[in-house]
């Protein structure tokens, strides 16, 4: 939960959208088996494979987090934002992430998890109205966030370098 409210879960699903866009930019142009289209570069067999292998975690990973590509309506309702997260938890644990991808796949799981974890402290938070502990949550819940974020950023960086090496990942 970040920011002591539900937390900001539609940034993650935009940043998630940014590595889905590099990635159909990326798919671009690429005909089946490898073959080109128009002016962009063909691809052998196994560059093609590995480059639809990995267009579909991307979009594996963007439906799982499509809860959280919206804002929040109700931003102290934890047991909502929790019932989201454990969603997007489930999804994203059905996904085989390409081995290139996994460190950075990993990062998000385990944020997810530990942000997942934050619940029952918010809301007893909530419940007896606890500035104090409501901040140490939220800074503990900002972290894990940012493990997220991390992960979701290195997904967009090898997909990058994967891209530069024609899929040759």
């Amino acid at each position: 939960m970040r920011g002591g409210k539900v937390p900001q879960m539609h940034r993650r699903g935009k940043r998630l959208a940014v590595v889905a866009v590099s990635a159909a930019t990326s798919l671009a142009g690429c005909g089946s088996s490898g073959q080109s289209t128009g002016t962009s570069v063909q691809l052998s067999q196994m560059q093609y494979d590995n480059a639809q292998t990995i267009k579909a975690f991307v979009l594996a990973m963007m439906q799982a987090e499509k809860p959280e590509s919206k804002p929040p309506t109700e931003p102290t309702n934890y047991a909502k934002a929790d019932a989201e997260l454990q969603g997007t938890l489930r999804e994203l644990q059905a996904i085989v992430p390409p081995a290139p991808m996994r460190a950075a796949y990993t990062k998000v799981l385990e944020g997810t998890r530990h942000e997942i974890a934050h619940t029952p402290a918010f809301e007893q938070a909530q419940t007896e109205h606890n500035a104090l502990l409501l901040n140490q949550v939220e800074a503990r819940n900002t972290t894990d966030e940012q493990e997220v974020r991390a992960g979701l950023t290195e997904l967009d960086a090898v997909l990058q370098r994967c891209e530069g090496n024609r899929f040759a990942c």
